[in-house]
């Protein structure tokens, strides 16, 4: 019920009609069928997973987000928008883009882990779920799925989501079933508020997110 049109007049801010500006409160971009989604080879360990696809797409929402904006409102939108991921090299690259496109959204947005985001929120928050492969293995850090609680909790008028459905959902490793099991009814979920009007699920096709 909180709706980020809302905060948006609230704070005299007339955003354009961009894809996040102007959708429901949860958003996922489905990037299962985007061939150059895949994450990286995690060759330093587990923990250092990257998604490079997904970094560009959050990049290109955040710019366009406050596009047309003034300084003043720029500062406060980029304030209230996090972006979190479980990988810190996932981290860096989402940096990295969003310096890119322009070094004023790497400065002004906070980009961190599930685990030092907890305690903290933002009205926008961006989750990078990262691991997106041919096994469909979702890693030792969301086989604790405690973190994705954290992370999608943090958002108080928006959360866009930002990841591999399949990854997520198809069987693999008896390890990560229980865990599966929790993104299944996460997903399930958003299909959910989907067909609610709640929720609006796009997909990437290397294009970057598509309605």
């Amino acid at each position: 019920e909180r709706r980020l049109t809302g905060w948006f007049t609230a704070n005299g801010i007339r955003p354009g009609a961009g894809f996040v500006a102007d959708g429901p409160p949860v958003q996922f971009i489905d990037t299962s069928n985007d061939v150059g989604g895949k994450d990286r080879d995690a060759s330093l360990g587990d923990d250092s997973r990257s998604n490079e696809r997904e970094a560009e797409i959050i990049a290109a929402l955040v710019s366009e987000l406050v596009d047309g904006l003034s300084p003043a409102e720029r500062a406060i939108v980029l304030s209230q928008l996090g972006i979190i991921s479980p990988y810190r090299r996932q981290n860096n690259a989402i940096q990295l883009a969003l310096a890119k496109r322009d070094p004023q959204l790497s400065a002004g947005v906070r980009v961190d882990t599930v685990d030092r985001f907890q305690g903290g929120e933002k009205e926008i928050v961006f989750v990078s779920l990262t691991n997106s492969n041919a096994h469909a293995t979702i890693g030792r850090l969301h086989a604790e799925w405690r973190r994705m609680n954290v992370a999608i909790s943090r958002a108080k008028r928006m959360l866009v989501i930002i990841g591999d459905r399949r990854t997520f959902t198809a069987a693999s490793d008896e390890a990560e079933e229980s865990a599966k099991a929790r993104y299944r009814r996460l997903f399930a979920e958003i299909d959910r508020l989907c067909a609610a009007g709640e929720a609006r699920i796009a997909a990437s096709q290397g294009m970057g997110p598509v309605t």
